[in-house]
């Protein structure tokens, strides 16, 4: 069921919030923000940012706990930007990832480190590298143009983390990868040249 148009005091709440976050971010263009989800929904009002630098103001801003006598919460997206992960490589597997987020945020400041998590092989194998998320991007451009980050006495090296790219499996009747071989329509084909041709014969 489609909601109807927002009240008038959900639309002053709204006009309050964008109000406040114009004043204190050092973004000044509303267009980069766009509303996804009204107050309908568990009266929340979910706000997209069209790019990093308005992402990185919304989430820099010391939102109010009440706005025009409403109480508000801010609740930040589970899931950051993937430009704002790296990752760290030639990290010891003996090291604790709390001590090496406390040394993370002692030496870069409050903000740097959001999660760290210890990467694992094709194998399930931990490896020597982690994923740094940090809550601004401002960190990543100065760890990626440094090449390199600070950890205890030593300098670890750094590059930009990338999602695992994931192939569905072929089908095995035209090794196309858009549907599987009991649904596939087309004509077999052969999985050595991709050519529509007779296998063949083998020698007895």
């Amino acid at each position: 069921m489609k909601r109807g148009r927002p009240s008038k005091s959900e639309l002053r709440l709204e006009k309050e919030l964008f109000t406040f976050w114009k004043k204190s971010s050092s973004s000044t263009d509303l267009t980069r923000l766009h509303v996804l989800t009204r107050f309908g929904f568990q009266e929340r009002l979910q706000l997209h940012a069209q790019d990093i630098e308005s992402y990185d103001t919304l989430v820099a801003v010391d939102w109010p706990t009440y706005l025009d006598n409403h109480p508000i919460t801010v609740v930040p997206p589970i899931h950051v930007p993937s430009h704002h992960p790296i990752v760290v490589r030639y990290v010891a597997l003996s090291w604790q990832l709390p001590e090496i987020a406390n040394e993370i945020e002692q030496r870069y400041g409050n903000g740097s480190v959001r999660n760290i998590v210890r990467m694992y092989g094709r194998d399930g194998n931990p490896i020597p590298s982690i994923r740094l998320d940090t809550s601004s991007s401002s960190y990543i451009v100065t760890f990626l143009k440094d090449n390199f980050i600070n950890i205890g006495h030593g300098r670890h090296a750094v590059k930009e983390y990338h999602l695992p790219t994931r192939i569905s499996p072929p089908c095995y009747n035209c090794y196309e990868h858009d549907h599987l071989a009991r649904h596939c329509k087309n004509s077999k084909r052969c999985g050595r040249c991709s050519q529509q041709h007779e296998p063949p014969a083998r020698d007895v």
